[in-house]
């Protein structure tokens, strides 16, 4: 399962570790496969909207 959130312009999904990964978006809605990142691994989480941390928790409760 993939899922796109413009909210945060990411892609996220679970690898095969079970692992939340994530992809920036292009403007066409494609994910960045090329620049996938472990969201365990952001940083500057402290930049994110209320908002935008809200859509995060909820994305991450959904893998959980």
């Amino acid at each position: 399962m993939i899922i796109n959130s413009e909210i945060l312009s990411y892609a996220f999904w679970e690898d095969q570790n079970g692992v939340l990964m994530s992809s920036p978006l292009f403007a066409d809605g494609t994910a960045d496969d090329e620049n996938s990142l472990a969201v365990e691994d952001w940083q500057a989480m402290d930049e994110l909207s209320i908002i935008q941390h809200e859509e995060l928790d909820r994305i991450i409760s959904i893998f959980s």
